[in-house]
């Protein structure tokens, strides 16, 4: 089936958008371009919707067959954003080893609201997250348990970072997520417990939880901030099975997904 044949605008992709986009793994390029990518073909079905696209890049060698895609092509062609290009050209904008046929340039929403909303649930407060990675897993855990907010201290990982949008394989537009000052959040909503994870925490297999505390994950290297450890009302912990024998620490993706999920029973 060919491009003709569904009456399409499909627009051969310059030298220049591809030299801009493809700078798009670094935060001064996304900001300067005010736009992010996301990559693959799960990814862009579940962002499409969701996100203001500036552009639709498709392979040469794109299976427009594919009715799954369908809808999401249509509305690019009619918006006049819908390119192609060849597989070179796009392994030069792709952050993957193994580049998709389909990429998708979105701008960056704006968000000015920091109020908590009024929920009856956790909320998840992460202080100084780094590996992008890590965030996207985070973002990706929670909305399986069904966690609508995530706030973030200033100095976390940008969850546009391409491995971080990759990782949270489409649930960064399910999940809202604000940077804010946690210590201000912590301090205007008195009535929330607050938990940490420390490793003189009680024993989270074994500890009375708090109905819908906030809930602190620290930095991969440093852990919770001593400005916040200080607001700290449950400290709590995952104990190795062997006291004697055992790693450091948990990975904090992994750290988080274990301690939501015994608050959700």
């Amino acid at each position: 089936m060919s491009y003709a044949t569904l009456n399409m605008n499909i627009q051969e992709l310059s030298k220049t958008k591809a030299a801009n986009w493809s700078n798009l793994n670094s935060q001064k390029f996304r900001l300067k371009n005010n736009c992010f990518i996301a990559e693959g073909r799960k990814c862009v079905a579940d962002t499409f919707p969701h996100f203001n696209p500036v552009a639709l890049i498709i392979s040469d060698s794109f299976p427009l067959s594919d009715t799954d895609f369908r809808d999401i092509i249509s509305t690019a062609d009619k918006k006049n954003i819908l390119f192609s290009a060849s597989d070179k050209m796009i392994s030069k904008i792709s952050n993957l080893s193994t580049p998709s046929d389909i990429i998708a340039i979105y701008s960056l929403p704006t968000t000015t609201r920091t109020p908590i909303p009024i929920i009856d649930s956790p909320i998840l407060l992460l202080d100084g997250i780094q590996d992008p990675g890590n965030m996207g897993t985070i973002i990706r855990t929670a909305h399986w348990f069904g966690l609508k907010h995530i706030f973030c201290s200033k100095n976390c990982v940008d969850i546009f970072n391409p491995k971080c949008v990759q990782s949270t394989m489409g649930s960064i537009a399910a999940v809202d997520i604000i940077y804010t000052d946690l210590d201000k959040i912590i301090d205007e909503n008195p009535e929330r417990e607050v938990c940490g994870l420390l490793l003189e925490g009680e024993d989270i297999f074994l500890s009375k939880l708090p109905e819908n505390p906030f809930i602190i994950m620290g930095n991969e290297g440093k852990g919770i901030s001593q400005h916040l450890r200080d607001k700290i009302t449950s400290p709590l912990t995952i104990p190795p099975a062997d006291p004697n024998s055992h790693p450091d620490s948990l990975n904090v993706a992994i750290a988080t997904a274990i301690t939501l999920a015994f608050f959700k029973k």
